[in-house]
């Protein structure tokens, strides 16, 4: 496991606030900076959407056919279609988080996309 540097909020942090934390980034690494680990977020959330619309539409029609759903039954799908999108995508979040939360200076990061993956395992 990675462990990280106190980033914001204490004495010895790296930035004194979020504003400071972007002039920082963007000192550093231009427009881009504000973009890392935008990849992995992608093969997150695209799927995770996709299974979330599937499995909520299905629930959905397995609990209640009707033309106009009743709430309790949108609820149930959306717990069931939310269990699912997580269940699916869970490998891709932590991937995300480590590599958003890595180094904002290319030499300096620990976490590349495969590495991060291949390390769940």
């Amino acid at each position: 496991m990675v462990a990280y540097k106190v980033q914001v909020g204490t004495k010895g942090g790296v930035y004194s606030g979020v504003f400071d934390c972007a002039k920082q980034i963007y000192a550093s690494r231009g427009l881009s900076g504000f973009y890392q680990g935008v990849g992995a977020n992608a093969l997150r959330f695209v799927p995770g959407r996709a299974v979330y619309l599937t499995s909520f539409e299905y629930s959905l029609n397995q609990i209640d056919s009707s033309e106009q759903p009743s709430l309790a039954s949108c609820f149930i799908a959306g717990a069931i279609a939310g269990g699912c999108a997580w269940t699916s995508t869970y490998p891709f979040d932590v991937v995300r988080n480590r590599m958003m939360g890595d180094s904002c200076d290319p030499s300096k990061r620990r976490c590349k996309f495969v590495y991060c993956f291949l390390s769940l395992v």
